[in-house]
């Protein structure tokens, strides 16, 4: 057996807690069936079932899967899990299963019991239902351990807080699971009616598969193993299909193009902030292509790098695809996917002259300060003011056509220009000892 899943195992599953936890739920769900007994007692005990759940996998299951590498790191042990003959598979299902194993025996609990009483009473689709809770449980799981793992590269003590706010996915993905089904007929996809419970199930599936796999590539980042950057541009390829097929009356390519730009978009942000950007990354970077070693080179890019080329590839293609969500009638995208992908290399840019600082701390929270001068408070101010032209200078999307990409394109020229500035004064630096 996995040495790190039995060790977790050995921690979490004690003879009392695994006597306890069948005891106490069954307790519970006869407290909930006994007053209403029949058909009321059994709707109200699929309910609890659910619920219970959602409480022991979801929510204590989540905390337990985002401390599981930043507990080892409070208690100074990491290293020497680090040191270990483990590789970065056996690691990461070893804490993601294992830190979690007393929450999801307690969650098996309830989904046999949703699953009995549904299939007794006629209850709708309880299969599915217990598949999108189960699946769903694993993504959150899945995606808080990645973040986790991401925050503690900055600070060992963020990544705690980071599973903490990381919470507020978790109503998202019940939302979106199914678990408490409504009477709607149908979920519309790529213009076909799917059966909302079974399609939600088998999307979490799906997504739950990806967090996996970013958890996985996080610990091998962590473990030093080598990496290509094809996963994050292959996941935002995989959004944009799935989102393709909610977005009616445009045709296949232009809906691919516009799903695409947003989410790459979307992707590229969480990468920028959640990344740990330093000068020194970046004078490693620097170091393996000096040297031609372009596997390596590869491996120390920052993920938000990749996704540049990802967005500006689907801002291509967007080009010519209406806005959304008007007909075809309306104008393009052009100039303002042209402007958009230029004022996101702009934005790389500016992450990229704060963490060349001399004394960089809170780079991330700096870098956000400044876009949300250049997005938000300056335009807005100066719309108020009626300085509507003037606005456009700090937000050039707002001049429309040649002008937006103009504007757009001096910003990419003021940003990394600075940047290469302060890349020139700490290469003096280095060479001055």
């Amino acid at each position: 057996m996995n040495p790190e899943l039995r060790r977790n195992l050995w921690l979490e599953l004690s003879a009392h807690r695994l006597v306890a936890m069948p005891a106490i739920l069954a307790l519970v769900f006869v407290l909930f069936y006994v007053p209403g007994r029949g058909a009321d007692g059994a709707g109200r005990l699929l309910g609890v079932a659910a619920g219970a759940f959602v409480v022991l996998v979801h929510f204590w299951g989540s905390k337990q899967a985002a401390e599981s590498i930043t507990d080892e790191m409070r208690d100074r042990t990491w290293d020497w899990q680090r040191l270990s003959s483990l590789g970065p598979w056996p690691m990461t299902w070893g804490k993601l299963v294992g830190a979690t194993a007393f929450q999801w025996y307690g969650g098996a609990v309830c989904l046999a019991t949703l699953m009995a009483v549904g299939f007794a009473t006629g209850a709708r689709d309880p299969g599915w239902s217990a598949l999108g809770l189960a699946a769903s449980g694993l993504l959150v799981h899945a995606f808080m351990f990645a973040a986790s793992l991401q925050a503690a590269r900055k600070r060992p003590k963020l990544g705690n807080r980071v599973g903490a706010i990381l919470f507020l996915p978790v109503f998202v993905v019940l939302a979106l699971t199914g678990a408490f089904p409504s009477e709607r007929s149908g979920a519309l996809w790529f213009g076909v009616e799917r059966s909302p419970i079974a399609f939600v199930a088998l999307s979490a599936c799906a997504f739950a598969a990806w967090a996996v796999l970013g958890a996985y590539r996080e610990m091998s980042r962590e473990l030093r193993v080598l990496l290509l950057p094809w996963a994050y541009p292959a996941f935002a390829l995989f959004v944009a299909a799935y989102a393709m097929g909610f977005i009616p009356g445009m045709s296949p390519w232009n809906a691919f193009a516009v799903a695409g730009l947003a989410s790459s978009a979307a992707l590229f942000y969480y990468a920028l902030f959640a990344e740990h950007t330093t000068a020194m990354s970046l004078r490693r970077l620097a170091i393996c292509v000096a040297r031609a070693d372009w596997r390596r080179a590869a491996d120390a890019l920052p993920m938000w790098a990749p996704m540049v080329l990802v967005v500006s590839v689907f801002c291509i293609a967007a080009m010519r695809a209406p806005i959304p969500p008007t007909g075809p009638e309306s104008s393009a995208l052009g100039a303002v996917a042209i402007a958009g992908a230029l004022l996101v290399l702009r934005d790389a840019g500016i992450l990229v002259f704060f963490a060349l600082s001399p004394s960089a701390r809170r780079t991330e929270a700096a870098t956000m300060l400044y876009l949300a001068l250049l997005y938000w408070i300056l335009p807005g101010v100066l719309t108020v003011a009626g300085l509507g032209r003037a606005a456009g200078t700090f937000f050039p999307i707002l001049f429309g056509g040649a002008g937006a990409v103009a504007g757009a394109a001096v910003h990419v020229a003021i940003a990394w220009g600075l940047a290469a500035w302060r890349w020139r004064r700490m290469q003096e630096r280095f060479a001055r000892g």
